[in-house]
């Protein structure tokens, strides 16, 4: 077996005193130089190499005598020491630089979810189909574009909305005041009608008089005229009442059709917007003049 001797680590210590001195002046100015970063982390390497040999070598050493292992571990410490407290140092600055480097990227990372929540709830207040990977990568010039668009489209259709609740309202106020004009006509009618009824109570009380004081043909002649113009009137009465209901009835068919229509095409609409949106959403939330279609994104169980 070779002989023990701590001596031959002698000429291994000035290489050492050499090597920290190499790199001891080492020092990353700011953590976005990355030339000085990697000089760094390679003189860190080439100190922890050198280390892990050292070790090695010690190891072996121990393993060859017992009774020299106190002399080589006393060694050990006293040339590990002259560079593990300079790699411990470079191996915090690298740390320091990593750590404030994940630091602004997760600062980044939140920034952009943020930027595009905001995004994604500026499209669906409009109503607008959302393509979450295209607000993602949109310029902030390029997305205020597609909100422009979206919101004058929104406006748009809120205003067709609202001309369509006016015409809807329009078609309702003339239906009721000809339901109204109808219902006079049939108040006047019914007024005449009555009036015949009691000209005609008259004309009776006077035919009966007459048959009282003159010749009973004269008197059944005289009534049979007037018999014949009243059934007349009567007649036209009931053919302007015939008419007046069948208006109110084309009226009402007017506007059943009418309502049928728009409530057929909201339908559709509708349809068609789930349709188009149908693997777009999870839930449905249905309000006053509106449905809101919601996506859930992720969740996270607690």
């Amino acid at each position: 077996m070779k002989p023990l001797n701590l001596d031959e680590f002698n000429p291994k210590k000035a290489e050492l005193i050499t090597l920290s001195a190499k790199y001891k002046w080492l020092i990353i100015q700011w953590f976005d130089d990355k030339e000085w970063f990697k000089a760094v982390s390679e003189a860190r390497k080439d100190l922890k190499a050198t280390r892990v040999q050292l070790e090695k070598a010690w190891k072996e050493l121990r393993a060859e005598a017992t009774a020299f292992s106190k002399a080589v571990i006393e060694k050990q410490r006293e040339l590990v020491w002259i560079i593990e407290p300079l790699e411990i140092e470079l191996k915090k600055q690298e740390d320091e630089v990593l750590q404030e480097k994940e630091r602004i990227k997760q600062e980044e990372l939140k920034k952009a979810e943020e930027l595009l929540q905001k995004r994604i709830d500026a499209m669906m207040r409009l109503w607008r189909e959302v393509n979450i990977l295209e607000l993602k990568i949109l310029t902030d010039e390029a997305f205020d574009t597609l909100y422009q668009e979206a919101k004058k489209e929104y406006e748009e259709q809120e205003e067709k909305n609202r001309q369509e609740k006016a015409e809807q309202d329009k078609i309702a106020k003339e239906q009721e005041e000809q339901r109204k004009e109808i219902e006079k006509q049939q108040a006047d009618i019914k007024a005449a009608q009555d009036k015949i009824d009691s000209d005609n109570k008259v004309l009776q009380d006077e035919k009966d008089k007459v048959q009282r004081e003159k010749d009973l043909e004269t008197a059944r002649k005289e009534w049979e005229e007037k018999a014949k113009m009243e059934a007349e009137e009567t007649a036209k009465l009931n053919q302007e009442r015939k008419e007046a209901e069948e208006k109110e009835k084309a009226l009402e068919d007017e506007r059943i059709e009418k309502e049928n229509q728009v409530r057929l095409e909201k339908e559709t609409k509708y349809k068609n917007f789930i349709k188009k949106n149908e693997w777009k959403y999870d839930k449905i939330v249905k309000e006053e003049w509106k449905v809101v279609l919601i996506k859930i994104i992720d969740e996270f169980k607690i």
